[in-house]
């Protein structure tokens, strides 16, 4: 069945009969759900037009959570056809990709390194290229905990970046996102904030107003305000970012679930159980492997997957906030 992009449905009825052990699902044409997200769609079908279709498709399946799918796709491409120095260079950054949202930093370092070196020995070197993979390579060495390496990594990018685009580019803005990220995990409130509010007015300005960096901007002015023990700004943070995600985002995308452990976190400490519960198990709606540690968080967190008393609360609300990590996604 081919479905044109944007298209919508809504659920009508769900049974299920047990004679044929299958689900039956009735759904009638709906103009909803495009409707809140064709700002977001149109943004998407300028980048198609001006990219390299084969890739981008494979590029869409990392977007919507599909890692493994996205990982045969493009081993299919680099061993099936034959693609260009160019496209063998992303072919490993989205790779790479893949291999991080999975946890599997190694193997995706190796792929990241790859694209990278392949770009910036081109000639002319692909300097924009190679900055979006150093990115990804200093948000991989965030995931294993190596700082220094990936603030190193982000300010290499930023100035690829600055000898490439304007700017006010949105590739830009991310960067300045993670180094924010990085001041914020040192304790640099202040200088995480200068970076996260360039960023912002970066999204604010080229993107669609619905499009997930918006809400990746929210979600770490919320990371900001949980470190400073300023609950309430966090969660009227994260709220906001969860919401617009859920408007374009899979249901088990692993940013939306990543943001529902932090709207349980929040509620756990307002010592709200039963909403804190309810996001706890949303969060556990993902397509991330169980090996993921993500996965291993959410299994070690006792005190999110059990009942909570009021004695735990408090402890919770005297512990510093790393005790409890907020996501950086």
């Amino acid at each position: 069945m081919l479905v044109d992009l944007g298209a919508s449905f809504q659920i009508d009825s769900c049974t299920y009969s047990e004679e044929e052990d299958l689900w039956f699902v009735t759904a009638s044409a709906s103009d909803q759900g495009a409707a809140a997200a064709e700002e977001y769609i149109e943004y998407q079908k300028a980048k198609m037009a001006e990219s390299n279709m084969v890739l981008m498709f494979g590029h869409l399946l990392v977007e919507m959570g599909e890692y493994i799918k996205a990982e045969k796709y493009f081993y299919a491409i680099l061993y099936s056809s034959n693609p260009n120095d160019e496209e063998i260079a992303c072919i490993y950054h989205n790779i790479g990709r893949a291999h991080r949202r999975k946890g599997e930093f190694d193997r995706a370092l190796q792929c990241f390194n790859r694209s990278y070196q392949t770009h910036l020995t081109a000639r002319p070197p692909r300097l924009m290229s190679a900055a979006k993979t150093i990115n990804a390579i200093g948000i991989l060495y965030i995931e294993q905990g190596d700082i220094h390496k990936a603030q190193e990594s982000f300010e290499r990018a930023l100035k690829l970046y600055t000898r490439t685009v304007n700017r006010h580019h949105p590739d830009i803005g991310g960067t300045l996102v993670n180094l924010g990220n990085i001041f914020c995990q040192q304790g640099d409130y202040d200088q995480a904030s200068i970076y996260f509010k360039r960023a912002e007015k970066i999204f604010q300005r080229r993107l669609p107003s619905n499009h997930p960096n918006l809400a990746l901007s929210l979600n770490n002015f919320g990371n900001l305000h949980y470190q400073k023990n300023e609950y309430e700004q966090a969660m009227n943070a994260f709220k906001i970012a969860h919401e617009l995600k859920e408007k374009i985002l899979p249901p088990d995308h692993p940013d939306l679930a990543g943001g529902a452990y932090n709207l349980a976190v929040l509620h756990t400490i307002h010592n709200e159980h039963e909403l804190a519960n309810q996001y706890f198990e949303k969060s556990n709606n993902c397509t991330l492997p169980e090996s993921h540690p993500f996965r291993q968080m959410l299994k070690s967190n006792t005190i999110l997957r059990e009942s909570t008393t009021d004695t735990q609360v408090e402890d919770i609300e005297n512990e510093e906030p790393t005790e409890y990590p907020i996501l950086r996604l």
